[in-house]
């Protein structure tokens, strides 16, 4: 994350975990703005207190579930390692639920305006983004999850980033759950070097944003 971050960006995490990446990226010289939206109320505390010890008070942090339409509040299945907890129950044993806030991709972007996107969580980037415009973005990392929705879900994944100008990265390793995609200006060509072969591409219908 450090390596991929210019002056002036805007990250948009979804997942913040106990707080690492957002306070490695909110030390980066020149970072516009760093938002956190983590799902799991009971890391909140220790979020803000791994922002204090870092000495971090540009992020921004919000409670709420990622999802690709803000609407009513959802089940969150909280789980005793805390980067287990999901929206869905059924994947492994939960100690208890929570009714957390739904945080809606598509008026963040209009209101956050990210350049960058961060997304770890467990499963939810299954077709969060398809409606989403990614115009703004120049990096997506993104863990991703096929024990969850499988091989055909990563697929889609894949296809709909690819139909929205975003390549899987050479320097992401091909083993790897975390992924790193970048927009492209050729398209339809995937980049040398990549696990995922050359394939044509719609395009999305919406022109990049000048960076």
């Amino acid at each position: 994350m450090r390596a991929i971050l210019q002056p002036g960006d805007r990250l948009l995490e979804l997942g913040a975990g106990v707080g690492v990446v957002s306070s490695a990226a909110a030390s980066v010289e020149g970072v516009e703005a760093v938002l956190s939206i983590e799902a799991d109320p009971n890391l909140v505390s220790m979020i803000k207190e791994t922002w204090r010890l870092n000495g971090i008070e540009t992020a921004e942090l919000r409670n709420g579930v990622a999802m690709a339409k803000a609407g009513d509040p959802v089940k969150f299945y909280i789980r005793d390692n805390y980067w287990a907890s999901s929206m869905e129950p059924d994947s492994r044993p939960y100690s208890r639920i929570e009714e957390v806030p739904s945080a809606g991709m598509d008026a963040l972007f209009q209101e956050f305006r990210p350049t960058v996107l961060s997304c770890d969580i467990e499963g939810g980037e299954l077709g969060l983004l398809d409606e989403v415009d990614l115009s703004g973005l120049r990096h997506i990392v993104m863990e991703v999850h096929p024990k969850v929705y499988g091989q055909e879900g990563l697929r889609k994944i894949v296809e709909m980033l690819g139909a929205k100008g975003f390549l899987p990265s050479p320097d992401t390793k091909p083993d790897s759950s975390v992924k790193r995609f970048d927009r492209v200006l050729v398209e339809g060509q995937m980049i040398e070097g990549t696990a995922l072969p050359r394939r044509p591409y719609r395009p999305w219908g919406l022109r990049p944003r000048a960076f």
